[in-house]
């Protein structure tokens, strides 16, 4: 499936990030996605350890009880050109693109893996600007599958009752 938020050579990741239970209270999180050179004929240069984007604004509400079910998105911008992925030249690229654990207490983090795919050419003869397009899919039970471009968090932290026992004559 070719994405339709390539724009400008531009790739935009989403992050939604569900509150399970009602009254509770989420802290505000910046999540980060890493981005690595997959099987690839074509090389980019990417850094060691991939490539590390986050979302712009942090989610949730931070601070504030949210109700049951409530959902907070947020986005990342990827640069497919030289200044991002490091795409300068036409070509066929594999990415495999993951979430950071973020180790927030609470908060189940998307494991999924999102494989991108990134052909770069020129669009028209007389083009002298790489134009990109971009197919996103995630391997299900051993199928590869068509993608959107979200991950998914769940916030769920559940209730705590705290008794105290006194036994004896002191008591």
């Amino acid at each position: 499936e070719i994405v339709s938020n390539v724009n400008n050579g531009n790739i935009t990741l989403t992050k939604e990030y569900k509150n399970a239970n009602a009254a509770t209270t989420s802290q505000a999180e910046t999540f980060t996605f890493v981005i690595n050179s997959s099987t690839d004929k074509n090389t980019t240069t990417l850094p060691s350890g991939g490539l590390e984007v986050s979302t712009s604004n942090a989610l949730t509400a931070g601070g504030t009880t949210v109700a049951a079910g409530a959902v907070s998105e947020g986005t990342a911008t990827v640069a497919v050109g030289t200044n991002g992925l490091g795409i300068s030249q036409p070509g066929i690229y594999y990415y495999t693109v993951t979430e950071k654990s973020g180790g927030k207490q609470g908060v189940s983090y998307d494991t999924r893996a999102l494989d991108m795919k990134v052909t770069a050419g020129y669009a028209h003869d007389s083009d002298t600007s790489l134009t990109y397009w971009v197919a996103l899919s995630r391997t299900v039970n051993g199928e590869v599958k068509k993608a959107d471009n979200k991950f998914e968090n769940t916030y769920s932290a559940g209730t705590l009752s705290v008794t105290k026992n006194i036994v004896g004559l002191q008591g």
